[in-house]
């Protein structure tokens, strides 16, 4: 597979009904553009931007069904979504390498040729690029499991169907600052921009208290949405085997939440997420407001 070259989708393209720019946002968009005050593990501190991306290791779990987009996605792998003329992992592997992120590990299993024949090495994105594949999903806790070997101490999470144009390193900095096993951003949607349901719950030390992947509509103690960027030591492991389980939300977060080793760090800016049509119509449209400031 070529790449850029999608085959296309009438019912994809009629939903979205724009005409995206080529021209990447990336390269107008200063990093600063996205900074944000947020909020410490102790009252009064803010987390500070001290650790450098191209020392932390990035996972990507990009081996989903994307069964919700059935009809729209013909034949490809989530990640491969086309939005404004790039694959929709190639927006986030942009965004990492602008930040200084160098090792990018993608957790690959549905359609994983595609994924890897688009992408190789990485060299051509400014990135070292590793796989490790599944033969079939298994879950996100499985998918971490099966990487263990290529794990490195610590590592940013992303998810390979959500967007956080913000600044990973805040992060990272915040797990290292909480002496935690893990560190989740979370988001305010105040407004309710974002279509998706509070899921976390933070104490005033920003210790995450509560979570839920799939929280009920009438449960009104959650106050944020987890954002889609996460940091994690190598020790999350041990939470995964105890758990027996498939799902790192559903089976492995509520674990470490009993043994206070989870984490939370308020974010700003909104995150994206191409789970629906409707979702990515949405991104699309954002990706093309950037570029025509």
């Amino acid at each position: 597979m070529t790449r850029n070259a999608f085959p296309a989708s009438s019912q994809y393209f009629k939903l979205r009904r724009l005409e995206c720019k080529r021209k990447p946002p990336f390269e107008q968009t200063p990093l600063s553009r996205y900074a944000y005050t947020s909020r410490s593990c102790h009252l009064g501190k803010k987390y500070r931007n001290d650790s450098g991306g191209d020392s932390m290791q990035t996972v990507i779990l990009a081996g989903g069904l994307g069964t919700r987009l059935a009809g729209v996605s013909n034949n490809l792998p989530k990640a491969l979504m086309p939005v404004c003329g790039r694959p929709f992992l190639e927006h986030q592997l942009r965004w990492l390498a602008k930040q200084g992120f160098q090792h990018v590990l993608l957790l690959t299993a549905h359609l994983a040729d595609q994924i890897e024949s688009h992408f190789g090495d990485g060299e051509s994105f400014g990135l070292t690029i590793q796989y490790s594949r599944e033969v079939s999903p298994r879950g996100t806790a499985k998918a971490l499991c099966a990487a263990s070997s290529f794990l490195e101490e610590e590592f940013l999470l992303l998810y390979g169907d959500s967007y956080l144009p913000t600044v990973y390193s805040e992060v990272i900095s915040a797990l290292r600052f909480a002496n935690a096993v893990g560190v989740i951003s979370a988001y305010k949607d105040t407004d309710s921009v974002t279509g998706v349901e509070a899921n976390v719950v933070m104490g005033s030390d920003n210790r995450v208290t509560n979570y839920s992947k799939s929280p009920e509509e009438t449960d009104k103690c959650f106050t944020h949405i987890e954002a889609g960027v996460s940091a994690y030591k190598k020790d999350v492991l041990a939470y995964i085997s105890s758990s027996q389980g498939d799902s790192l939300e559903t089976h492995v977060l509520p674990q470490m939440i009993a043994s206070n080793a989870l984490y939370g760090i308020e974010v700003n800016q909104r995150f994206f997420d191409i789970g629906t049509p409707t979702r990515l119509v949405d991104f699309e449209r954002w990706l093309e407001s950037r570029v025509d400031q």
